[in-house]
């Protein structure tokens, strides 16, 4: 731990050279009646499912002293974490505070929605959202949309998450496996109690509905799936969480908005439609409705392409996807000494690695590594043995000889 504090130490006065400051004047004046803190972000222990379910962190029993000191606090707590030296935020709750300071025991995923790594200085900042009333998620796997229950399993799930970024991958865990999903947008309440586009929004208690944008090579998985209810669930009935797919229905009475591409009420689809095309802006990429004000912004945070270790530009939303299934860098095991090799060195390796050989205890012979296991399934015939080709003997060289001679 005293390593932890020292490299805490060491890494905030880099961030204070290179950064000049760690807050902007806002976040400053923020602080003196807020909670603004810098914590050690470092991983679980154990990462399993259980600590990474609901997208909360954990911190250190002081955070708590000073958070229930402060005036008109509001819980359940919603934080935003900050990587100044990344430029990356996401939001989350918390689940206990029980670390030492100065750490923060941050879920690996939420670390790579903040490209941060152990030992990297994380802000910490008490904030409170707007309450959320939608989401659009795209799945990154048809494994979860291919199940008949995926929408009661997330409609469940959500309940234990507390806010939601756009731009996050976000990961749900069911049966002990992890599934991912983008944020492509979110809506959630103002002021004046109407629906407004937002960047974060908090989903503690709240009648979220949750659209899905399904990219085409997973629509396939989607085609036999039973068309919803049309009439309009109870949020009673589904725990507070209303879920939605677009659907043409007429027996809906909706109309499709052509500017945000959303179901609209055919009593309200006029007015709705002159707000949209005022404020609102559908990125062609995604199918995310933004803000017009907004929307360079999501540009740059979420399409902007970056480069890869590999050498490739990608998409900032898809670089981790990228990195995990396709880029040539990503650590792979050879299937007969189990060392990790870069894909791109792998098949070479793999040549080498299976021409070794290692003796069959059951005929004893030398088998290649590449060839052992139909060897044993061929009941040690395969590779098939062949005679090797006599080499000659000395009178046979002798006998040879002569007979040139004698030709001669």
């Amino acid at each position: 731990m005293e390593e932890l504090k020292t490299q805490f130490v060491i890494t905030n006065a880099r961030l204070q050279t290179e950064f000049k400051s760690s807050y902007t004047l806002e976040e400053a004046l923020t602080s003196i009646e807020g909670f603004y803190e810098s914590f050690l972000c470092i991983p679980p222990i154990v990462d399993d499912f259980n600590v990474s379910m609901g997208g909360k962190i954990e911190l250190p029993s002081s955070a708590l002293s000073k958070i229930v000191s402060l005036p008109n606090v509001n819980f359940p707590l919603v934080f935003e974490l900050m990587n100044i030296s990344k430029s990356k935020s996401t939001h989350v709750g918390v689940l206990q505070f029980n670390t030492e300071n100065p750490v923060a025991v941050v879920p690996s995923w939420i670390m790579e929605n903040l490209e941060a790594t152990k030992g990297d200085i994380i802000n910490v900042k008490l904030v409170t959202l707007p309450k959320g009333q939608l989401v659009r998620l795209q799945p990154m796997e048809s494994e979860f949309i291919m199940r008949e229950d995926y929408k009661s399993i997330l409609e469940s799930i959500l309940r234990s998450y507390s806010a939601l970024t756009v731009g996050d991958q976000l990961h749900i865990f069911h049966e002990e496996k992890a599934y991912r999903f983008i944020v492509l947008g979110v809506e959630g309440t103002n002021s004046n109690n109407q629906n407004e586009i937002y960047h974060s929004i908090d989903i503690h208690n709240t009648d979220l509905e949750i659209d899905f944008f399904i990219p085409e090579n997973l629509q396939h998985t989607t085609e036999t799936e039973p068309q919803p209810n049309p009439t309009t669930p109870n949020p009673q009935e589904t725990g507070g969480i209303k879920l939605s797919t677009a659907t043409a229905d007429a027996d809906l009475q909706t109309q499709i908005c052509d500017n945000c591409l959303k179901h609209v009420p055919i009593s309200t689809f006029q007015r709705h439609q002159l707000f949209c095309l005022r404020n609102n802006i559908l990125c062609k990429k995604c199918n995310a409705v933004h803000l017009k004000s907004q929307i360079e912004q999501h540009n740059m945070e979420v399409h902007q392409e970056v480069p890869c270790v590999c050498g490739e530009m990608i998409e900032k939303f898809l670089l981790s996807t990228h990195k995990q299934n396709s880029c040539s860098h990503r650590l792979k095991s050879c299937k007969f000494c189990k060392v990790r090799f870069k894909v791109k060195d792998l098949k070479d390796h793999l040549a080498y690695c299976g021409s070794r050989t290692s003796q069959c205890k059951k005929c004893s012979r030398l088998i290649m590594l590449k060839d052992l296991k139909q060897h044993k399934q061929s009941n040690c015939s395969f590779p098939p043995i062949t005679t090797p080709p006599r080499q000659p003997s000395l009178s046979d060289s002798i006998s040879s000889i002569l007979q040139f001679f004698s030709w001669n």
